[in-house]
């Protein structure tokens, strides 16, 4: 899972986009922040590498500099691997 994939936190049921997945970890886009199990997450729609490098440069574009989201864009900006690359 990476920035701008869309999927399903399975015990709430809720649909997500995903602000970034780390170490086990998935943060939605949206407030409050949160963490969440990967393991607890469905994939259910792939963001294309121009939604995911979009999504970045907003999350790393925020005010709010202790936010988590925003400071994992702002470390994975300069390296933004494609779907491709992988």
């Amino acid at each position: 899972m990476r920035t701008g994939d869309v999927v399903r936190h399975e015990p709430t049921g809720e649909t997500w986009v995903v602000a970034f997945c780390e170490d086990g970890r998935v943060a939605p886009m949206g407030w409050p922040m949160c963490l969440a199990k990967e393991s607890d997450c469905t994939l259910t729609d792939a963001a294309s590498d121009g939604v995911y490098k979009i999504m970045l440069e907003e999350l790393a574009s925020m005010n709010d500099t202790s936010d988590m989201r925003c400071r994992y864009a702002r470390r994975t900006l300069p390296t933004t691997p494609t779907r491709e690359d992988a």
